[in-house]
């Protein structure tokens, strides 16, 4: 599974409750990933 950001938010879209876990740990540790996660697209 990848973990890219674009990918964990068409992920969690989809229903998948671990992409949002991922997710909210990427928001709660202010990742460089954050920006891409806000900007990603469904």
């Amino acid at each position: 599974m990848s973990r890219d950001p674009q990918s964990l938010v068409a992920r969690m879209l989809g229903g998948d409750r671990l992409a949002l876990a991922r997710l909210i740990t990427h928001v709660e540790n202010r990742t460089d990933a954050v920006p891409a996660i806000m900007a990603a697209q469904p």
